[in-house]
């Protein structure tokens, strides 16, 4: 099912400062593999900010502190997510992000925020599946997204497809949800607990 919201507002999405086309520093960069994809580690997160441009790769679970608390994805970001990735603060998410898992987690989603959660961009969540086919794994779960506080989403568009959890919520589980502007999209979403 779709949810649409008539956009009253625009969120702005203009970097602050330009930078044009000055070299970025080298520690400031992630390491790539052979392939030229983004290797991503804690370190990647430059002054509280996970910045992503093309194609990146989570090859090691990885839960970013609290300090790191801003998402942002240049047009055509992807993850690809070999292990899940946690915030332990709020974040706020914002660009251009697709996060493709390329297997099934055990009662992990393929992204947590332990704190709460603002999204304003186009924020896609796909094959993500948090599996424990234990019989106390009822509950919070998630497949693709869960917030641990409450979710605000100010524009764009979530979108989550081919996702599914043992627990509650298939695509996302959040304490709450505010839907200020945007779309929520949910495809072939399923739980066997509460929720798609």
């Amino acid at each position: 099912s779709q949810l649409e919201l008539t956009h009253n507002e625009r969120a702005d999405h203009s970097p602050q400062g330009d930078t044009g086309n000055a070299e970025v520093p080298q520690e400031q960069m992630a390491d790539s593999d052979a392939s030229g994809t983004n290797v991503l580690s804690i370190a990647s997160c430059i002054n509280g900010t996970l910045d992503l441009r093309g194609q990146n790769v989570v090859n090691t679970s990885l839960v970013f502190p609290e300090e790191c608390a801003k998402l942002h994805g240049d047009p055509g970001s992807q993850v690809i997510l070999e292990e899940p990735l946690v915030f332990q603060g709020d974040l706020r998410m914002d660009g251009d992000i697709h996060f493709f898992a390329s297997r099934a987690f055990y009662q992990k989603p393929c992204v947590e925020i332990i704190g709460n959660a603002s999204a304003f961009g186009n924020i896609h969540f796909e094959n993500c599946r948090n599996e424990d086919r234990s019989s106390k794994s009822r509950g919070p779960g998630a497949g693709g997204l869960r917030v641990g506080g409450d979710l605000t989403q100010h524009g764009g568009t979530m979108q989550f497809r081919n996702c599914s959890s043992y627990g509650d919520g298939g695509g996302l589980y959040a304490g709450g949800l505010t839907q200020n502007q945007g779309t929520l999209d949910f495809t072939n979403c399923s739980s066997k607990g509460f929720g798609g």
